[in-house]
């Protein structure tokens, strides 16, 4: 099955999961853009079911329509980003408030690029700033202004919403994407596990390098559509 991403023009579309209602999709928006991005990989499911609410017209895009897009376009990649972002907040803000028993685990263990992939990064990505953090030391703080995302080269990062653990960032593995894509303070907090060594990137090193690399878009953009369904998950 070849799944398709849709971004409203006009109208507006209705998402329901198990009967029941999940989100509006008014113009200027997109949906079934997690399937896509999956199926760059092995393929996905949908989560939802899209329902017109009025008559709707949409431009769609398949996996090889989104790279193209990409390469030609990388700032629609941060576009995609920020309508994952907005979902995960409203499921971050959950999360905070629920309680976990002691000795649960809610923690994933998070990787975006091989290490192939990883080091045509670190050549792309030469005059970013590579900083270091010893085991313990806090990288960011859940609230505060973000200015960077970070590209974890070595080590191991630990994320946390109101002291929750929720995913462990290991070499390959972004995190402060949220803050470089819309200038929004930070959602959770960040902790060398381990001693760190980080790649520091801005908004236009990240550009020229999802225009040169789409694949790189793509697999930021799959590593946000996993983050998601974990943390989903994590309120079934």
């Amino acid at each position: 099955v070849v799944h398709r991403m849709y971004l409203i023009t006009e109208g507006e579309v209705v998402l329901t999961a198990n009967g029941k209602p999940l989100d509006t999709v008014k113009a200027g928006e997109v949906f079934g853009e997690m399937a896509v991005i999956g199926e760059t990989a092995a393929g996905s499911t949908r989560s939802a079911t899209a329902t017109a609410k009025v008559p709707c017209q949409a431009f769609s895009l398949d996996a090889a329509e989104l790279q193209a897009a990409l390469q030609k376009t990388p700032e629609f990649a941060l576009m995609l980003m920020s309508v994952m972002f907005d979902r995960l907040r409203f499921v971050a803000a959950r999360l905070a408030m629920r309680k976990v028993a002691p000795g649960t685990s809610t923690a994933r263990e998070a990787a975006v690029f091989p290490p192939e992939m990883l080091a045509q990064l670190d050549d792309a990505l030469q005059h970013a700033a590579r900083v270091r953090y010893d085991a313990g030391k806090v990288i960011m703080r859940e609230g505060e202004a973000g200015v960077c995302m970070y590209l974890v080269m070595k080590g191991r990062v630990a994320i946390a919403i109101r002291d929750k653990i929720v995913e462990m960032v290991n070499p390959g593995g972004t995190f402060g994407e949220m803050a470089r894509v819309d200038q929004s303070p930070r959602p959770a907090t960040a902790g060398a596990s381990i001693d760190c060594e980080l790649l520091s990137v801005n908004r236009q090193a990240l550009l020229d390098v999802i225009r040169r690399q789409p694949a790189i878009g793509i697999a930021m953009l799959r590593s946000i559509a996993d983050r998601l369904r974990h943390m989903n998950s994590l309120l079934a």
